[in-house]
């Protein structure tokens, strides 16, 4: 398993959530045991599961986030492009959507 702490940002919003991949490269026999016992496969598909720092509410299906728009477009864009982001990075909800013209900066270099 691989995480990776990200900062989603949207209008007026910024979360900060842990993601974890459930299958890499380095999953133990153990680790595969309980996956495919909790239904995650035989590591075929990638299945990143995102916990909301605060709250702690937690989903490993995009569209199962009470918030459609934001947790979606994030949960969907870090499933997308996981292999290039790396704790830290800012995922920007609002320039996913095209609606800005370039992505947020991360409040921690405020």
């Amino acid at each position: 398993m691989k995480q990776k702490i990200l900062e989603i940002r949207d209008r007026a919003t910024f979360i900060s959530v842990l993601a974890t991949e459930l299958w890499t490269g380095k999953t133990t026999i153990t680790e595969r045991y309980y996956l495919e016992r909790a239904g995650y496969g035989d590591g075929g598909s990638r299945y990143i599961i995102m916990t909301r720092l605060e709250g702690l509410e937690t989903q490993c299906d995009p569209y199962k986030w009470p918030s459609f728009r934001t947790m979606k477009a994030a949960h969907v864009y870090i499933l997308q492009h996981w292999d290039e982001l790396e704790s830290g990075d800012v995922v920007d909800v609002e320039f996913i959507n095209s609606e800005s013209k370039e992505p947020k900066k991360s409040e921690r270099f405020l």
